[in-house]
């Protein structure tokens, strides 16, 4: 599966768009909840790429293991991803 490229940002208070203009999402409920949605949204992108890079960091550094850090970054990524965890 593969997203809409970031990077995303948020217009106004009720969408999320790609750089281009092309909407990610319409975003609804209050001005603070808007606003609240949208930058988590709009982080994603961002979010994603970072939980990859920190999972290879932990896969090619840490000699000890270090239980549930590796199960959960897997998991949020496969969520992100559109897989199951």
């Amino acid at each position: 599966m593969t997203h809409t490229p970031g990077p995303w940002r948020q217009n106004a208070h009720y969408w999320v768009r790609q750089q281009s203009g092309l909407a990610i999402c319409e975003l609804f409920g209050t001005i603070e909840q808007s606003r609240a949605n949208g930058a988590l949204i709009a982080a994603a992108p961002d979010m994603l790429a970072a939980l990859k890079a920190a999972l290879a960091y932990v896969r090619d550094q840490w000699v000890e293991d270090r239980p549930g850090v590796m199960e959960t970054l897997e998991a949020a990524i496969a969520l992100a991803e559109g897989r199951q965890p």
